[in-house]
C-alpha cells in the first residue's frame, strides 16, 4: 500500500500539534499545584523526614492555594519549610515568609539548589500528570522550599533520604 507525498506531509505535520496540544491542556489545566493524593504524600514524606531528625513541627498552615508551610525547630535552630508548587508560581510568596538574614535553599530529589530548578520540576511535573492521566501510577518528587538561619547548618541535613 502506498501512501500520497501529501499525506505523508500532513501525518507528519499533525503529530507534533497533538503532542504540543496534549502538553498545553496539562501545563494549563486549573491545578496549581500537585494533586491531593500527591501533596498528602509530600507532606507525610517531609513530616516523616523531620521527625527523624528530631524538629518539632511548632506550626502549621497553608499559603493561598494550598501550599503547605511548617514552622519546625531543634534546640536554637528554627526552620520554615514549604512544600513548593512544582511549576513555582508560589516562589515569591514563600522568599516573602523567610526572615532576610536566612539561608534560603530548594531540595529536590533529595539536592540541595539555590534556587528551584524550575525545568527539572515542570518537566516531572507534567510526566507525572501525563502518565497519570494514562491511568499509571507516577508522582513527582516534592520541592520543598527551606529557609533557616546559617547557624542552623540545614543544608547539612540529610536531604537526600526526600527522594
Amino acid at each position: 500500500m502506498s501512501c500520497s507525498p501529501a499525506f505523508k506531509w500532513f501525518l507528519l505535520l499533525l503529530f507534533p500539534l497533538v503532542l504540543a496540544s496534549i502538553g498545553w491542556k496539562l501545563a494549563a489545566s486549573p491545578a496549581n499545584s500537585i494533586d491531593s493524593s500527591d501533596s498528602t504524600a509530600a507532606v507525610r514524606l517531609v513530616t516523616d523526614f523531620l521527625d527523624r531528625h528530631h524538629f518539632n513541627i511548632v506550626a502549621s498552615s497553608e499559603m493561598p492555594g494550598g501550599t503547605p508551610v511548617f514552622r519546625v525547630n531543634f534546640r536554637a535552630c528554627q526552620m520554615l519549610i514549604a512544600l513548593s508548587s512544582p511549576r513555582g508560581w508560589d516562589r515569591d510568596m514563600i522568599r516573602k515568609l523567610a526572615r532576610s538574614d536566612d539561608q534560603s535553599f530548594v531540595v529536590f530529589h533529595g539536592r540541595v539548589y539555590a534556587e528551584q530548578p524550575m525545568l527539572r520540576t515542570v518537566a516531572e511535573f507534567l510526566w507525572s500528570r501525563l502518565l497519570g492521566e494514562l491511568g499509571l501510577e507516577a508522582r513527582a518528587a516534592p520541592v520543598v522550599a527551606v529557609s533557616a538561619p546559617p547557624s542552623c547548618d540545614a543544608k547539612g541535613l540529610p536531604w537526600q533520604e526526600l527522594r
